[in-house]
């Protein structure tokens, strides 16, 4: 099931939502969250209804005033962790004025909470990564099932901590190490037993302890002593991990690791052999564009009175921003193998893709036939979002429209969000007055290849692209 949504507030007995929520942990059928935008730990049932919920301490509620707008941000908590008698929570690093030239620096320590579970707080626990100038937080943290252990983790510093359980909500440190020494030097390693950057930690039933190294792209499995047992996993965008976000445990030991840029959850036994993958991943939308790209540059309906070329676009630099195939005679042929390479790295710069789709048309090798009078050039552009920098994403397509005749499509697949407004304006800048919706992959087919035949037939009137199938 799905719970919550985009929202504030948790009032009791009715659905919770939230804004940014970076951790979460079960117990007792009972959901914790740690609410990092809203500075509160929300308690939810398995339905998704509120329990109750609770501010972290100095955290200015409806705050107005710059000064704790500023310090709300390091007063949210960032993770959560439960047993029986207390609910822990960890802060964003603070920062501090040092220097004789008043410049900041990170606090070198990091802050555990212990809340009973009424939201009252019973303890503050304080620990220093023992260097001046480095920022130290604890990512993530996780309590052994006897409840005698805390470990957790270090993002910044790639620190690891094994704390014991005192009485109280009582943590002293049985096992710590640093990897970074300043600021600058966050000590990241791809060895095995280091850490670049991780963000999630957890035990299994026989105080094995398991890692999501992050900047590594993998699962890093420890003894109860933290020592190096096993790993999995390196960079990949189809096979474990697009870097690992966070993980989990369950009963029977299984570990899931979130798959970031592949959008799934990996499922792991606790030796590290992977028994499934769970979920269909980002790349949905996009293989579904693929496949109707394929269909219209392999319809020669279409392909006899148009020549085709592919751009693929996300961020603004090599190798995700880039002409895959040049418009030509032949480049229906080459788009129909070539598309298969198109990868969902993500990136909202439409209008640096824009600038090169100009510096392309008006380039050298510009495929604008000179002294051809029935030609017409389209930018046909297909997204699923919003964008970066929408004013100059506009002016661009207006001037390809206005000065050199190039119209744009605006094509919103599936759209995630309320960004309509967003296709309205690229489509009325780039001439074709009127975005195209698509919510699956038959409508994106029929919409697509509609509106390239009525720019072949030239019946196009740019007021509304409207259904005309029967164009050939």
């Amino acid at each position: 099931k799905t719970l919550g949504g985009y929202g504030t507030g948790c009032i009791a007995g009715q659905s919770a939502k939230w804004q940014y929520v970076r951790k979460i942990k079960i117990h007792n059928d009972k959901i914790y969250l740690a609410g990092q935008r809203e500075g509160n730990i929300k308690v939810i049932d398995l339905n998704g209804k509120c329990i109750r919920h609770w501010y972290a301490p100095g955290f200015v509620v409806n705050a107005t005033q710059f000064a704790d707008k500023q310090r709300n941000f390091y007063q949210s908590p960032i993770a959560v962790t439960v047993d029986n008698n207390y609910v822990y929570a960890t802060k964003k690093s603070d920062y501090k004025i040092g220097c004789n030239r008043r410049c900041w620096l990170p606090a070198n320590t990091a802050i555990i909470w212990a809340f009973n579970h009424s939201g009252g707080l019973v303890r503050t626990n304080t620990f220093s990564n023992g260097t001046s100038r480095q920022a130290h937080m604890f990512y993530d943290l996780s309590i052994n099932d006897a409840g005698t252990k805390m470990v957790a983790v270090d993002w910044h510093g790639n620190m690891r901590n094994i704390f014991n359980i005192g009485s109280g909500g009582y943590l002293s440190t049985s096992y710590s190490f640093n990897q970074g020494n300043s600021l600058w030097n966050m000590g990241s390693s791809s060895a095995n037993g280091k850490f670049a950057s991780p963000s999630g930690v957890d035990y299994d039933s026989n105080d094995n302890i398991y890692v999501a190294d992050t900047g590594n792209s993998r699962i890093q499995k420890f003894n109860s002593s933290f020592s190096y047992q096993a790993k999995t996993g390196s960079f990949s965008r189809t096979a474990p991990f697009g870097y690992v976000h966070g993980l989990g445990i369950d009963d029977n030991d299984n570990i899931y690791g979130m798959d970031y840029y592949n959008g799934v959850v990996r499922k792991y036994d606790a030796n590290l052999n992977l028994l499934s993958t769970i979920g269909d991943g980002y790349a949905t939308r996009l293989s579904a564009a693929k496949k109707v790209i394929k269909k219209i540059v392999s319809d020669t309906n279409l392909t006899s009175g148009a020549n085709f070329g592919l751009m693929e676009w996300g961020f603004y630099w090599d190798p995700y921003l880039k002409l895959r195939v040049p418009v030509s005679i032949n480049g229906a042929k080459t788009i129909y193998t070539n598309v298969d390479g198109v990868k969902a790295y993500g990136g909202t710069y439409l209008y640096q893709a824009l600038v090169k789709a100009k510096d392309y048309y008006l380039g050298s090798n510009s495929p604008i036939i000179k002294g051809a009078t029935c030609q017409q050039n389209f930018i046909i552009v297909i997204s699923d979002g919003e964008w970066q920098n929408h004013s100059g994403v506009k002016s661009i397509a207006n001037e390809l429209n206005k000065t050199h005749g190039i119209k744009t499509f605006a094509v919103g697949f599936a759209l995630n969000g309320n960004f309509a407004s967003n296709y309205s304006d690229l489509a009325k800048a780039g001439g074709t007055v009127t975005p195209l919706y698509a919510e699956n992959e038959s409508e994106l087919l029929q919409k697509l290849k509609d509106a390239i035949k009525q720019a072949i037939s030239g019946t196009l009137t740019f007021t509304t692209p409207a259904i005309m199938s029967d164009v050939s």
